[in-house]
């Protein structure tokens, strides 16, 4: 369950999860297929994010004018 409000949700180019961002915590990639959650971000909230085209890459900007860039496999590989 998510006890936040949800600012952004976006689906993977393959349709088998979902990125969650919410307000003011976390943003958190949803696996449909293994019904697994993982947590990317664990504080401050987020107020934008989109996959690139082909899904290898997550791009989170924060709500402080921050962008962090995830791979597919959710480990952050970039920050600015």
């Amino acid at each position: 369950s998510i006890a936040d409000w949800i600012h952004v949700v976006k689906w993977h180019p393959s349709g088998n999860s979902i990125a969650v961002a919410t307000l003011s915590n976390y943003v958190m990639v949803v696996d449909l297929v293994r019904g697994q959650i993982t947590k990317l971000r664990d504080k401050g909230g987020s107020r934008a994010m989109d996959w690139n085209k082909d899904g290898s890459l997550l791009a989170v900007g924060d709500l402080e004018g921050d962008i962090q860039i995830w791979d597919g496999q959710n480990q952050l590989v970039a920050s600015k």
